[in-house]
């Protein structure tokens, strides 16, 4: 099952990064479009600036999806709520 939820994860984060590169080429295609649509030149730039934005969301969600799936795990050390030594020779009982 992990390598189920792995591989659509995986699928995921490629899919994120396919829609922002998308978002990207298509706002950049469509520039003139886009501003006889918008009518004043202020409007037009809000527009452009709000859709790169969206792309630059997208594509950095993916990554930090493909960076957090592929990363090297830290040790149990380092992880909050887990005891770096759990020996009890420092503690005796009796």
């Amino acid at each position: 099952m992990q390598h189920k939820r792995s591989s659509f994860q995986t699928l995921w984060a490629g899919l994120l990064v396919v829609a922002g590169v998308g978002v990207f080429l298509r706002t950049f295609q469509q520039g003139s479009t886009l501003d006889s649509i918008a009518g004043d030149s202020t409007t037009a730039f809000f527009i452009h600036l709000c859709f790169y934005i969206m792309g630059i969301l997208l594509i950095g969600g993916g990554v930090k999806k493909f960076l957090t799936l592929y990363r090297q795990p830290a040790s149990s050390k380092n992880k909050p709520g887990i005891p770096a030594d759990t020996s009890d020779e420092d503690h005796p009982t009796d």
